[in-house]
């Protein structure tokens, strides 16, 4: 799931495709609406041009390539039709074109950014009146809300006309009312107010238009209408739009100007500053935030361009390490002393004006908010200021940023205690100092603190309730060290290195998000291209990039342990993974960590293993139950590490069973001990061996935990005791364990039974003499619904099929030969009726656990006992009619309803038909019927078991194949009654395929005869006239071939009409009865359907009449719709209008039968006539 959210691309590889559609839409007639078949075409294909630019959302950046191509043709066609539209004189009237168009538009603008996007739009001299004319047609559809992206597109295209270099009143009319800046600023205030992109593109229009030559004399009324309009109305959307608005002058407008309109723009924000309620909206604030930052440099003087450090530049030369790109030139020397020093001191005598002092203090509150965008813009805001600053007042202000760190942080024992509401502090400190890094303003003096706290940022995560809070700091974090590679130079960035590159190394590999491992990944590269001072940089880089990353266990599992090849990083990732990983919150951390930690010290396993284990050895004593619990998974992994190796180092593995001993007692009594409990019983089976077993008082570190294990009621511990008794099994004799769990199975509670069922599968019988004939008795009983130690669990039997599988398959032949050939035959007829089990409960069809567990079962039993020659002869132990009785079991489970039950079924088919003849096996007794075509069904030819469409066409054709007629039918009229419109449309339309090219008699032996497959399916339904869950499919399975062209061929003989007599005669007996009416309902559309039947009509009549005075009022008004369309499709009576006439005029849902009898008696002369 992972791989397939975060899937990258290398190109737009869907450009041609995406031309193709759009080639094919613009030349349609905007003007007129499209018909319903040709809306739906058009429909499909604009959905499909938008799921294509929504799948490169986050790679935009490829469809460059294409984007003219895209957009222009796109552009012109709306263009034109504004044109049109400017000179209607009357109210339009606009199409669905028109709307899919402009969404489409809007689509690209999603896609790319609008400021990618508008370079594409027409700007000529003419385009202003067009775009005017038609964002001022009010009282039209253009007003109309879900038409927004259409307004949005257009104002968007008028703020870029705007920039148009002549003046504007030369567009005025004469003897016009208002001007045509008057004109364009109406419109902007108009849609200002709006919510969302309307009233973002409003107020780039008016800033664009405000900041004109011509118009800039606006911008002061502009600001009074303003002030007036939030004191009377303080409205939330308006106050957005109008920080909008002063935001983007800040950005376009001229300092003389922004100087001039100041204390009226001060004024705008202190009506919104003292508006509680506006204040409480994010994006309230953080327009603030960045007006605070944009205006305090109007109390600044502007910098001279040369001294604004714009950071370290790659350069082709050696002397690029002593080369800093300044906007403007380029400096080259000796800059030994850090960059800070390369910015001139002339203005260290500037005065610091007390509105910039109360800005700053303002912008430190607002780099503590709760949302993140305000911090951002906080952060951003305050460097843009500082940048401005004297060097003395920049150090002053970068140290209140540090101090942020301690706020909410209390040192104990040399560690520090962080609460989760520190996240916000944390991350708005980050992004600051990220900030400060890029404009190189942060100096060498201050770089050691600032190291220090990122170390610490770079593992912020703190657990919150359920989940745990932090990411987002260190992923500002990782920035922060990203910037410093770009704005540092190497010189001053020496100390720093080694410990560096080895944190940075790890959060890429290691951390729980994709993001943070992507981000540190990406801080290590911009280090090693910039500063060139990591170890093996290159190469970690390589085993380290964008796309190695992003998947969690690529990360864990490969990335790592390649890095960790290089000891500089080796002992970095242990550190971290045994102080941090193996310790985390998130269970699923924990155990990848623990796998990873065994990669590691697999490259020196002898001399990492021991090392390692001492420092885990100490964690099992912790009080944290996630230490104990990762300590025991580390453990079980060196474990299993030392126990497979070529040479296995048993003294390791004997000095990790026996340091079990320093666990508590107590942690396995804690509430929700599952976890431990489970890790533990792995220690055991990983660490167990013959001297374990030894040591005086071993008994007391295993064999509580199991006990303990077994009975528990989490599957996961009951899978871990089962893996820990498999392993003790194969050391010592467990017959007391089988003996107690036989006698304990009957009267055990659900979960325990489930525990023993599976325990004693597990066993090696083969080992030691165990029991195994109690444990295949017990198992068996367990099974048998006739026996009283029969369980009703669902997953205790499930669990009892899979341990009789795993007996006969993974026991030898002296332990089958002991079991005898009847209990094999016993066991093998156990499987094949677990095949029959449906047993539903709130769960859904739980029964299909079982039949899994069975096909599983049958399978892996068959290819045990006929490769194993010592099982001879083989008829007594798998009989040739109980084979091909499972065998068509296995067919029937694969074409069924379940996907999963079909692909376990599929695996099985294929095994059997692929096995290979063994030696004393000569007979063809038992190759299956139709195995030839089998062969070239499911081998010769592609068959994909779960894609419902593919193996549906290829199972009907076994229908022939007569051993297997019968239960494949079942599958196929099963699948028909699914719910699920994947499954129920190809089985229905594969046996609609057969049936119409089925013989009409017996003449040729290997095919079934239409009349025939029909009386299959009549007596399926009579074996299950009682179960509608199998009834109702019937009888959809005869609709469909009676509806179809196989239908009217049976008709035109006279066993067609006797089959069609039983058919009626199933389908319609005893309706007026039933209650149900699902069946009911089924029973009515067979009947419709068999109207066709010139024969029958008569005796089909009768039915009709029965349902359409039937007492439930849905059944009439159901059977009057079927009928009515029916008469409306095939040519059934003389008067079909007043026919119809009365089946839509009836109330058939009326409770009176006065308004429905006349009706019905009307019908039914009519029919007849």
């Amino acid at each position: 799931m992972e791989e397939e959210e975060n899937r990258q691309f290398a190109k737009f590889d869907r450009g041609d495709e995406f031309l193709e559609i759009l080639t094919s839409l613009l030349p349609l007639d905007l003007w007129t609406q499209p018909t319903g078949e040709e809306d739906n075409d058009e429909s499909e294909k604009f959905t499909k041009l938008h799921w294509i630019l929504a799948e490169y959302q986050e790679q935009s950046y490829l469809m460059d390539p294409y984007l003219e191509r895209m957009i222009l043709p796109t552009i012109n066609t709306f263009r034109a039709f504004a044109s049109d539209l400017s000179h209607v004189t009357h109210e339009p009237s606009f199409s669905t074109r028109v709307s899919r168009l402009s969404l489409l538009i809007y689509g690209y603008l999603k896609t790319r950014g609008y400021k990618t996007i508008v370079r594409f739009f027409p700007h000529q001299v003419e385009d202003l009146s067009i775009a005017l004319a038609c964002v001022n047609m009010s009282g039209s559809q253009m007003q109309h809300p879900s038409l927004w992206h259409l307004r949005y597109v257009i104002l968007l295209w008028l703020s870029l006309i705007c920039m148009i270099p002549f003046d504007l009143d030369r567009f005025d009319e004469d003897h016009a009312s208002e001007s045509t800046a008057s004109k364009v600023e109406n419109v902007g205030k108009l849609h200002l107010p709006r919510a969302g992109l309307e009233g973002d593109a409003a107020a780039l229009l008016l800033a664009r238009l405000y900041a004109r030559k011509d118009t800039c004399a606006l911008f002061p009324n502009f600001l009074v209408w303003a002030t007036a309009s939030l004191a009377s109305d303080a409205d939330i959307f308006l106050a957005i739009g109008l920080l909008h608005v002063v935001g983007e002058i800040c950005k376009c407008g001229s300092r003389q100007q922004l100087a001039s309109n100041r204390e009226a723009m001060n004024r705008v924000i202190g009506e919104i500053q003292h508006n509680d309620t506006l204040t409480a909206n994010t994006f309230v604030r953080k327009w603030l935030a960045k007006l605070r930052g944009r205006l305090s440099l109007l109390y600044l003087p502007p910098r001279p361009l040369h001294t604004r450090v714009k950071g370290l530049q790659l350069e082709p030369t050696p002397l690029s390490r002593t080369h800093f790109k300044l906007k403007g030139r380029i400096l080259t020397g000796d800059f030994s002393a850090g960059s800070a020093q390369i910015v001139a001191s002339s203005d260290d005598r500037v005065e610091i004006p007390l509105e910039v002092e109360e800005d700053i203090e303002e912008i430190f509150r607002l780099l503590e908010d709760r949302d993140t965008v305000v911090r951002w813009s906080a952060a951003k805001g305050l460097a843009r200021i500082s940048e401005h600053l004297p060097r003395g007042f920049v150090d002053q202000v970068f140290d209140t940023v540090l101090s942020l760190f301690s706020i909410h942080t209390l040192e104990l024992d040399g560690e520090l205690d962080i609460p989760a509401n520190a996240e916000s502090t944390w991350h708005g400190a980050c992004l600051a100092c990220a900030e400060f890094a890029r404009r190189g303003l942060i100096s060498n003096t201050r770089l050691p603190d600032l190291m220090n706290w990122m170390s610490r940022a770079l593992y912020f995560d703190v657990r919150k309730g359920a989940h745990s809070v932090g990411s987002s700091v260190r992923d500002a974090a990782a920035y922060v060290l990203w910037a410093l590679a770009r704005a540092q130079d190497p010189q001053s960035m020496q100390p720093f290195v080694s410990d560096l590159a080895h944190r940075l190394a790890a959060l890429s590999v290691y951390d729980r998000e994709i993001h943070i491992r992507r981000a540190a990944s990406a801080a290590f590269q911009e280090n090693v291209g910039r500063q060139r001072m990591f170890p093996h940089g290159i190469d970690v880089l390589r085993k380290t990039d964008f796309y190695a990353v992003s998947v969690r266990r690529t990360a864990f599992l490969s990335a790592a342990p390649q890095v960790a090849e290089h000891e500089e990083y080796r002992s970095a990732f242990i550190d971290h993974l045994i102080n941090i990983s193996i310790r985390h919150w998130d269970p699923a951390m924990r155990s990848i960590s623990a796998q990873s930690l065994r990669a590691l010290c697999e490259l020196d396993l002898r001399t990492l293993g021991p090392s390692v284990a001492s420092r885990l050895v100490p964690l099992l004593r912790s009080n944290e139950t996630n230490d104990v619990h990762g300590a025991l998974l580390s453990l079980s992994e060196l474990a299993s590490a030392y126990g497979n190796r070529s040479e296995p180092l048993d003294g390791e593995r004997l000095q990790i069973f026996w340091s079990l001993g320093h666990l508590p007692q107590g942690v396995l009594r804690k509430y929700g001990n599952e976890l431990i409990l489970a890790a533990l019983c792995q220690v055991i089976a990983n660490s167990l061996s013959l001297q374990a077993l030894q040591l005086p008082h071993s008994e007391n570190l295993w064999k509580p935990p199991i006990d303990q294990s077994l009975k528990h009621r989490e599957t996961v511990v009951q899978e871990a005791a089962a893996e820990a008794m498999a392993a003790l099994s194969k050391l010592t004799l467990c017959d007391q364990h089988v003996k107690i769990a036989v006698q304990d199975f009957p009267k055990g509670q659900p979960s325990q039974q489930q525990s023993l069922a599976r325990s004693l599968g597990v066993l090696s019988y083969s080992s030691f003499p165990h029991g195994v004939g109690l444990a295949t008795r017990c198992l068996l009983d367990a099974l048998d619904a006739q026996s009283v130690n029969f369980s009703r669990n669902v997953e205790a039997r499930r669990n009892a099929y899979n341990s009789l599988s795993n007996i006969l398959v993974s026991s030898s032949s002296e332990v089958l030969l002991e079991l005898s050939a009847d209990r094999v035959r016993e066991i093998y007829r156990s499987f094949i009726d677990g095949l029959k089990d449906y047993t539903i409960d709130e769960r859904g069809d739980v029964g299909s656990w079982i039949r899994i567990a069975s096909l599983r079962g049958l399978g892996t039993t068959s290819q045990r006992l006929m490769s194993d020659s010592g099982l001879r002869p083989l008829e007594d132990w798998l009989p040739p009619s109980l084979y091909h009785e499972a065998f068509s079991g296995i067919l029937k489970q694969g074409s069924e309803r379940l996907d999963n039950v079909r692909q376990e079924a599929g695996q099985q088919v294929v095994a059997l038909l692929r096995m290979a003849p063994t030696e004393g096996l000569s007979s063809v007794d038992w190759i299956p019927a139709g195995h030839d075509l089998m062969c070239q069904l499911f081998l010769e030819e592609e068959a994909s078991w779960v894609q419902a469409t593919m193996i549906y066409s290829k199972m009907v054709r076994l229908i022939d194949v007569e051993p297997y007629r019968k239960p494949i039918l079942h599958g196929i009229v099963l699948s028909i009654g699914s719910r699920v419109e994947s499954t129920n449309r190809p089985a229905a339309e594969s046996l609609g395929a057969f049936a119409s090219s089925a013989p009409l008699s017996n003449q040729n032996a290997s095919k079934l005869s239409l009349p025939d497959l029909i009386n299959e399916i009549v007596e399926l339904a009579q074996r299950n006239y009682s179960n509608n869950n199998l009834f109702i499919p019937a009888l959809r399975s005869l609709e469909i071939i009676i509806s179809g062209n196989a239908g009217q061929r049976l008709a035109e003989t006279n066993r067609g009409i006797d089959s069609y007599r039983k058919v009626l005669n199933i389908g319609c007996k005893n309706a007026d009865k039933f209650k149900n009416v699902p069946r009911i309902l089924a029973s009515l559309k067979l009947t419709v359907s068999m109207l066709r039947i010139r024969p029958l009509k008569q005796d089909v009549i009768k039915f009709i009449h029965v349902f359409l005075n039937h007492r439930f009022p849905t059944i009439r008004t159901t059977a009057a719709e079927i009928l009515f369309m029916a008469l409306q499709t095939d040519d059934l009576v003389p008067a079909e209008n007043e026919a119809e006439d009365i089946l839509l005029e009836t109330v058939w849902s009326s409770s009176s039968p006065d308004a429905y009898l006349d009706a019905t008696d009307a019908i039914i002369h009519a029919l007849e006539t």
